[in-house]
This record gives C-alpha cells, sequence and structure tokens, in this order.
C-alpha cells in the first residue's frame, strides 16, 4: 500500500545569467501534474534513470481526465531564481459551476521550507478522493514565498 503523504526532491539546477537576471527574487513553478500512486511505491524518485547525464524526475504519467472517488498523487515543480528564504506549496481543485467558484479538494504539500537560487523542488503528495462533481475543472500548485505567491494551473476533466 502506498504510504507517500507528501515528500519532496531537489537538485541544483544551472540557469544562463540572462533568465537569473530577468527572475530576481522569484520562486518560478514548473508545472502541477496529477498521476495514479504507484502501488509498488518505486514512483516518484529522482534521478532513477541508470546513465542519465541530466537530473530527471520520474513521476505517474500525468492524467487530466480523473475519475471522482479516485486518489492521485500530485506533483509540483519549482525553482527558485534568485529567491533565498522559506516557501510553502498547497494544491487546490477548482471547479465553475453556475458562474461561481467552488474548491473542490486543497491542502498543503509543505510549508515553512528553505531554499537558495537556483534550487530545483518537486513536492508530491496523494491528495483526497476526488468529489462527484463532473465537469471540467483547474488543478493549481500555489507557492507562497516572502510577500509573494506564484502558481501554475492544469484544466482538468472530472468524470
Amino acid at each position: 500500500m502506498l504510504t507517500l503523504a507528501a515528500a519532496g526532491f531537489t537538485m541544483t539546477a544551472y540557469a544562463q545569467e540572462d533568465e537569473t537576471t530577468a527572475a530576481a527574487g522569484k520562486i518560478l513553478p514548473a508545472f502541477i501534474t496529477a498521476g495514479a500512486p504507484d502501488p509498488a511505491d518505486k514512483i516518484p524518485n529522482l534521478n532513477a534513470v541508470p546513465g542519465a547525464e541530466v537530473g530527471n524526475l520520474d513521476i505517474a504519467q500525468p492524467e487530466t481526465v480523473l475519475v471522482h472517488g479516485r486518489r492521485y498523487v500530485y506533483s509540483v515543480a519549482l525553482e527558485s531564481a534568485t529567491y533565498t528564504g522559506k516557501y510553502s506549496v498547497e494544491y487546490k481543485l477548482t471547479r465553475v459551476v453556475k458562474g461561481k467558484t467552488e474548491v473542490l479538494s486543497s491542502g498543503t504539500i509543505t510549508s515553512d521550507r528553505s531554499t537558495s537560487p537556483l534550487d530545483y523542488w518537486v513536492w508530491v503528495i496523494l491528495a483526497k478522493e476526488i468529489p462527484d462533481s463532473p465537469g471540467m475543472a483547474t488543478l493549481e500548485g500555489i507557492i507562497t514565498y516572502g510577500k509573494q505567491t506564484a502558481t501554475t494551473s492544469v484544466p482538468v476533466l472530472i468524470q
């Protein structure tokens, strides 16, 4: 049985100087994905590809069609461009119903974590079951750091 609650992976990234300057003082979200939990507990994993000469992330196949009643592993990736300090990562699954945004599921993946310039982080969590609310929705990763917030999102279909 998968016991993953929340986990983080990090590696040092190398950015070109002009990219770093353009993103000064920022944490930049890379993506959020939803994937099936691995019963064998082999993924998520970091740098698990034998012989690879670049850093790699092994996550479940990203899914955009989510089935209500099932649990998914959400993965949020981010990179600190030049920011040094504390940050937190949350997820939120929302759906617009009759013009009003409803939060179907949300939670904290990690909080009070430290980062330095050019650190790359991936945080994962086995989230709550998808509620019975069929239709298009948005899965969002929210990174809060200093007095700033950065987000990444993906549209999903709940069936």
